[in-house]
């Protein structure tokens, strides 16, 4: 693996799937996925191999990094 994408999600799961979509679709490999979740939802399930954390509340974009 070469670099780790990280996306900070608070409601708004479509964009964030649609992001994630983006990134897989690009054919470009050596690269790692990581949604840090600040939402109360469920979250939708998203494949393999994107790792998902969640936290218990809206940490905010710095805290969450």
């Amino acid at each position: 693996m070469k670099f780790s994408v990280v996306i900070v999600n608070y409601a708004s799961w479509s964009l964030t799937v649609r992001c994630v979509e983006s990134l897989q679709a690009s054919g470009h490999t050596g690269f790692e996925i990581v949604i840090v979740d600040n939402d109360r939802p469920e979250p939708p399930k998203i494949g393999s191999p994107v790792r998902v954390i969640r936290n218990l509340g809206n940490a905010g974009v710095a805290r969450a990094w």
